[in-house]
């Protein structure tokens, strides 16, 4: 190749490649070198000539480079060299030719380097690893997670963090570059400011033809404060929806409350034994009623720290036991058709209640004249054959606009002056929590009917 004073600039622009980009000079010296890759390693080739560095497999690369140069025409073959399979082109350039690959080369330089831009300066870490584990590319987000103090990561192997981290779930990456297979898994790993953070890792292969790894492209997205904010949302609606219980039951207590008042103080004024006993003896009922109230909401929303085993019938009973009265009061009647026989499920039962709490209120609220609320229970197996328990809940109110339908699952949207906007999206995430799935089955002027799916799973 001619020795023109911009053909290694164009070579040392070309060495963003993914290829391998060499000079030959007439005599088959190699004069230049960019990304030598896998092809030579760290070898130091520039002015030894093919058959030195390459032996008997350069015999053929050799006859092909003497075609092109006599031909005056690039040359194309694939062979084989220390062992793997190339694709090796060798194109003799004039200075006409070389300027003209300069003009083709340039608009690729200015993709190349937005697209370099962007690979580092996402928030989210990437590295991409070759077949056999090496670190080829990554960006300062995965490089500030896996190399705090500075250290060069190119071309280590992967297999060197498990050092570092001895106890983490990182052989899903392992596993990936054995199978060639997507995979995700959540993990915590050290915080270089200190602590622990947590990453979602999720693994990407690139195949070739044959179905063979070439690279492996690893996403790392760091989840410490997504989950924090999640977690603060469900804590925010967890104390709304305890805000709601607690004022039907204020209710319900108020006025056994009274009536106890005003049984104690006709007892203070009666002379007869017997009428003093029966107006303590109504107290003492209505002592009863409050004790039963008190109970029902412990059992009801007491925290569970570890899923169990729920009956989802008992669990829409209970709720119903202390929504009732207020239902009746805005003139809500309630029809409860249960399914007999239904698997137990496994879960946290404080969650479970708290999105059958929302969606009865939020049906209540939609009824602002009274109407019907109806609760259904069943179960059936989904395309894949996995048990699902059903819950349906419907309402005859006003139903949903088809403007807000698709935001309603989303936070902080609401329609009411005094609402939130994190309820339905609370409800969502506890049942993606439980591999389950919330959906509006159907709305419109005459009401609406909430879904709910979850999978019934081995204890």
């Amino acid at each position: 190749m001619p020795d023109l004073p911009f053909a290694h600039d164009l070579m040392a622009a070309l060495s963003g490649s993914v290829v391998t980009l060499a000079e030959l000079d007439a005599n088959l010296h190699y004069t230049a070198l960019h990304n030598p890759g896998m092809l030579l390693g760290a070898v130091c080739v520039l002015g030894r000539s093919l058959h030195t560095v390459h032996g008997l497999d350069a015999s053929r690369l050799s006859d092909l480079a003497m075609q092109a140069l006599s031909t005056g025409l690039a040359q194309e073959a694939r062979m084989a060299m220390i062992g793997r399979i190339w694709q090796v082109r060798i194109t003799p350039l004039s200075p006409n030719r070389l300027a003209l690959l300069a003009s083709e080369v340039a608009p690729l330089l200015t993709d190349f380097d937005l697209l370099s831009t962007l690979f580092e300066g996402l928030h989210d870490g990437l590295i991409l690893l070759d077949s056999a584990g090496h670190i080829r590319l990554i960006n300062a987000a995965a490089t500030t997670l896996l190399a705090p103090n500075d250290e060069v990561l190119l071309d280590r192997t992967w297999v060197e963090f498990h050092t570092a981290w001895p106890n983490q779930p990182l052989i899903s990456i392992d596993q990936s570059l054995l199978d060639g297979q997507v995979r995700h898994a959540r993990v915590q790993l050290p915080n270089p400011l200190g602590g622990e953070r947590t990453y979602d890792i999720r693994t990407m292969p690139l195949l070739d033809d044959h179905g063979r790894l070439t690279w492996l492209l690893v996403h790392l997205r760091d989840m410490t404060e997504p989950l924090w904010f999640a977690a603060q949302m469900r804590q925010h609606e967890r104390l709304l929806a305890t805000g709601r219980l607690a004022a039907v039951v204020a209710h319900e207590v108020n006025s056994p409350l009274q009536s106890i008042e005003t049984c104690l103080h006709m007892a203070g004024r009666m002379s007869a034994d017997s009428d003093r006993e029966r107006y303590l003896r109504l107290a003492r009922e209505e002592i009863k009623r409050i004790s039963v109230t008190l109970r029902q909401l412990l059992d009801l929303y007491r925290p569970s720290a570890a899923p169990m085993q729920i009956n989802i019938n008992t669990l829409i009973e209970r709720v119903f036991l202390l929504t009732e009265p207020t239902l009746r009061r805005r003139a809500i009647q309630i029809q409860c058709n249960l399914s007999d026989n239904l698997p137990m499920l496994i879960g946290r039962p404080d969650e479970i209640t708290q999105v059958l709490i929302n969606l009865v209120f939020n049906a209540m609220q939609a009824m602002l004249r009274g109407g019907r609320l109806v609760v259904m229970s069943d179960w059936a197996a989904d395309a894949q054959g996995q048990l699902q328990i059903i819950i349906r809940v419907s309402d005859n109110g006003m139903g949903i606009s088809p403007d807000n339908l698709p935001h309603i699952f989303e936070p902080f949207f609401t329609t009411r002056p005094d609402g939130t906007g994190l309820g339905l999206a609370i409800c969502q995430r506890i049942l993606a929590d439980h591999d389950g799935q919330i959906m509006v089955e159907h709305s419109s002027e005459e009401g609406t009917c909430f879904r709910v799916e979850l999978p019934v799973k081995e204890g």
